[in-house]
């Protein structure tokens, strides 16, 4: 029997969501100005800071950044709005989320029918990797070809470091990490590797990347900072 997927949530309705998808579509700087802003100011407590919003609007302003000026008042707006909305860790978090589900396969040899949030996945009525974790987004075009699941982190660092010792991470996070490996492990054994990895607003995980490929050994897990996403929705647009 082929693989079967049993999908466990449903699209976000957060309109703030999706008008800041829109925008990025309309113009990819914005994704890269966002990811930045989101990476540097992690908590809606830094809105309640004196010279927050100045400082806000320097960033948006940054001339490297192709943004329209009607986009960067817009844009600017916005943020002032989210940093101070009760739900802003949400919208941090599923506005990521939606940027893989718009630009996703991230890799570039993956190709997909479907896309699945947060499935179980079962083979033969058996589910693979375990009750307890699923991967944020999937993507799947057939069984005997690669599929593409990525995990998303808003600041991949609060999840991993450069430093951690397998053995000696929260057990919350080895059960994610574990569940990872064991669906890779299947997939590859019985159909074909997959591509699996994490998706955040980090710039920089070079070090933690060494750490997860070299000491832990598992070299087979991608990470796409926000650096990766921001060329691959230019890429795509």
């Amino acid at each position: 029997m082929p693989l079967s997927f049993q999908q466990t949530k449903e699209p976000s309705e957060l309109t703030t969501v999706h008008e800041l998808v829109r925008l990025v579509k309309q113009e990819p700087d914005v994704f890269r100005t966002v990811a930045r802003i989101f990476d540097r100011y992690k908590t809606d407590k830094e809105a309640y800071k004196e010279g927050f919003d100045e400082e806000l609007e320097l960033m948006i302003k940054q001339p490297g950044f192709r943004i329209r000026l009607k986009t960067r008042k817009r844009l600017l707006k916005m943020l002032k709005a989210i940093y101070r909305q009760p739900d802003f860790q949400q919208i941090r978090s599923v506005f990521l989320e939606a940027i893989i589900e718009e630009y996703g396969p991230i890799h570039p040899t993956i190709s997909y029918k479907e896309m699945y949030r947060e499935p179980l996945i079962y083979d033969d009525g058996e589910m693979i990797g375990g009750y307890e974790c699923r991967m944020d987004i999937v993507f799947h075009e057939q069984d005997h070809l690669p599929m593409e699941m990525v995990e998303c982190k808003a600041n991949i660092e609060s999840f991993l470091s450069a430093t951690s010792v397998w053995n000696q991470m929260k057990q919350n996070r080895l059960k994610k990490m574990h569940y990872m490996i064991n669906l890779h492990k299947y997939l590859r054994e019985c159909y074909v590797e997959p591509v699996l990895g994490f998706a955040f607003y980090n710039e920089n995980c070079q070090l933690l990347k060494e750490n997860v490929h070299e000491n832990w050994g598992f070299p087979f897990i991608r990470f796409y900072s926000r650096r990766v996403l921001y060329h691959h929705i230019c890429a795509k647009e």
